[in-house]
């Protein structure tokens, strides 16, 4: 993410100005930041905003959270026997 803090902001909200696959590509890293408490830059933290309010990761993670089943193995917390 902070290589490409030089990119951030010179062409909009986005990477390439637009928003691109790069951008979608980027989504789960984006999540993952979140998840981990990641230190950041500015320009990076923008990125980081930008792509977490993006309308369509939005309603995917809010479709995820109505699934009624999960995978116990892979939930933070759980134990692995």
């Amino acid at each position: 993410m902070e290589r490409l803090s030089g990119a951030l902001g010179a062409n909009g909200s986005w990477l390439f100005g637009d928003y691109s696959l790069a951008d979608a590509m980027y989504a789960p890293v984006a999540l993952r930041f979140r998840s981990y408490g990641a230190t950041l830059s500015a320009p990076a933290m923008a990125y980081l905003e930008t792509v977490l309010q993006d309308p369509p990761l939005q309603q995917w993670l809010a479709a995820a959270a109505l699934e009624p089943w999960s995978i116990a193995y892979s939930e933070v917390g759980v134990a692995v026997s």
